[in-house]
């Protein structure tokens, strides 16, 4: 009885990358760039978010977090330009399971 309570009261949080980008010779903030995080080799993840005025593009992934799943993805980050590569794998982010997952990068070309 004590089990069903504990789980009928457990409430998932929210799984998010944040990811900021600053410029390699000058670490300033990156507007409105896009950002292509994904996990090569496979469809399941892949997303173009964009930064705002701060340099810092978020994207949730809660719903494609399975509960008891263990661990969540380590996504590749390519800086992009509509469906043309600028600059590949300028970094990548672990995104933990329900937790917000902050990486910095930097880009050389923008």
């Amino acid at each position: 009885m004590m089990v069903f309570a504990f789980n009928r009261c457990y409430k998932e949080r929210d799984t998010v990358a944040s990811v900021t980008l600053l410029r390699a010779f000058d670490s300033t903030k990156v507007e409105g760039a896009q950002l292509r995080l994904y996990y090569d080799g496979s469809d399941r993840i892949d997303t173009i978010i964009t930064t705002r005025s701060n340099g810092i593009a978020d994207v949730d992934f809660t719903e494609k977090f399975k509960a008891g799943q263990t661990g969540f993805a380590v996504l590749d980050i390519d800086l992009v330009i509509g469906d043309s590569v600028i600059e590949p794998q300028i970094g990548i982010i672990k995104v933990e399971q329900e937790q917000l997952s902050k990486q910095t990068v930097f880009c050389t070309k923008c």
